[in-house]
């Protein structure tokens, strides 16, 4: 069974802001594990809330050429969004995030210690996301 959430006023009307980090693990064993640490959003405007992501998404990866490829083995990453004074499950969004977004085939690059991966906006195009090593 599935729930119908209503049409939320987001576009134009609201200031998202990204906080906290991602942090990508990939191992010499060719495993990787993807964990956001104190991620979500935050809307400030006509909506106010927030959304967190916790879990994480474990799996394999290859490199061929300059595409790291992954297959997800495990995914328990969940989304809680408190908006407007009420919490519910918003986990569609990271459904959203790692089926939608297609990443599982995606261009990337070394640039010095950093990678950079060509994401799918989920628009038709692509935005560059550099990973930095963790300290």
């Amino acid at each position: 069974m599935t729930k119908q959430l209503p049409d939320l006023p987001l576009i134009g009307t609201n200031d998202i802001t990204a906080k906290g980090t991602v942090v990508l693990d990939l191992r010499q064993d060719q495993t990787y594990t993807l964990t956001p640490q104190n991620y979500g959003l935050t809307l400030n405007g006509v909506i106010k809330g927030d959304v967190t992501v916790t879990g994480t998404l474990d799996g394999t990866y290859t490199t061929t050429g300059n595409t790291l490829k992954t297959d997800v083995k495990d995914d328990s990453l969940k989304a809680t969004a408190s908006l407007a004074g009420a919490t519910f499950d918003a986990s569609p969004l990271t459904d959203y995030l790692t089926k939608q977004l297609h990443l599982v085939s995606i261009p990337y690059q070394c640039q010095g210690q950093n990678l950079v991966l060509q994401q799918d906006n989920g628009m038709g195009g692509t935005v560059s996301v550099t990973w930095t090593p963790a300290a």
